[in-house]
Parts: structure tokens; C-alpha cells; sequence
């Protein structure tokens, strides 16, 4: 019983430990070109800074930073109407260490993607793209190890801020 007891004590030791850590400070940014003739491709330039002490460990899955569409990140809009996502979506195994990004305290990662395939901008408009990126897993880095495979994920919302173009007919 008393075995029992000193285990439960750990055990909830452990998890308000985990969930009393704070959040990494990662801020994220966007950046396209505000005015774009139809028919030119549509780049989105991503920023992600680690504002915080401590070098982490961040999925890159489903993020810009993976260099391409594999999940919707982001939804898009033309003249106030709602765009579909036209992109790929992946179901995958366990991540491995490759599928990870190391980020230092005070590093900065850019990720380009183009728009197009994952969302039709063929009409001339104006858009507005809001990312909703969600890092499935950060974790900070121990010591000079590689990320902790095989543990509990902690996803972060990423705040970014929405970015308008516009997309005009040849004259």
C-alpha cells in the first residue's frame, strides 16, 4: 500500500511538472509580395525565431519549414470568400531525428513555399492568407543530445499574423 501510495506521489509529481513548464518563446513570421501579376507563382517567405535561452527540438511536419504542402497550415481567402485547400495531405509513422529542426537560442529558420498547388490563385483579387500552424512537438534540447523520440508530444500554436496580397490581370 504504501509502495502505492509514493508511486501516485511521482507519478503526479512528474506530470505537474511537465505541464508546469513554460511554453518556448517562438514567434513566427510572413512575409509575401504585397502586389502580383496572375500567372507569376505566389511565394510565402516564413520566419521562425527562438526568442527564448534555450536550443530546441521542433517537428517540422505540416509547417512551411518542411519545404512543402503536405497538410493545410494555413487557410486563404479572395475578396472576403473562403479559398479550398487543394494540397496534399500525409498520414506518416513515427517521426525519426531527421524530422526534426534544431533551433539555437536566438536563431532564426526561413521556410519558402510556393502557394500554388495547395490553393488556386489563377483569378485576380485580393487575398488574405492567416497561417494555422501548429508545431506538433518542441521540445527544449538536453544537453548535446538529438530530440527524444518515442516520448509524448507538445504541440505549440504558433501565432502568426495574416499577410494580404493581391493578385491583378495584365493591363
Amino acid at each position: 500500500m504504501r509502495r502505492r501510495a509514493l508511486a501516485a506521489v511521482v507519478v503526479a509529481g512528474w506530470a505537474s511538472a511537465a505541464l508546469g513548464q513554460a511554453a518556448p518563446d517562438l514567434r513566427c513570421g510572413l512575409q509575401v509580395l504585397p502586389r502580383q501579376a496572375l500567372g507569376q507563382a505566389v511565394v510565402l517567405q516564413f520566419t521562425l525565431t527562438n526568442a527564448g535561452p534555450d536550443a530546441l527540438w521542433v517537428l517540422r511536419w505540416n509547417t512551411p519549414w518542411e519545404g512543402h504542402w503536405t497538410a493545410p497550415f494555413a487557410t486563404l481567402s479572395r475578396d472576403g470568400q473562403p479559398l479550398d485547400y487543394q494540397g496534399a495531405m500525409v498520414k506518416r509513422a513515427a517521426p525519426d531525428a531527421s524530422s526534426y529542426l534544431r533551433l539555437a537560442a536566438g536563431q532564426v529558420q526561413r521556410g519558402s513555399v510556393p502557394l500554388s498547388p495547395a490553393f488556386d490563385v489563377s483569378r485576380a483579387g485580393r487575398y488574405v492568407l492567416q497561417p494555422t500552424i501548429t508545431l506538433g512537438d518542441v521540445q527544449v534540447q538536453q544537453g548535446g543530445a538529438g530530440p527524444r523520440l518515442g516520448q509524448p508530444w507538445h504541440g505549440v500554436d504558433l501565432n502568426c499574423a495574416a499577410a494580404g496580397f493581391e493578385m491583378l490581370a495584365p493591363r
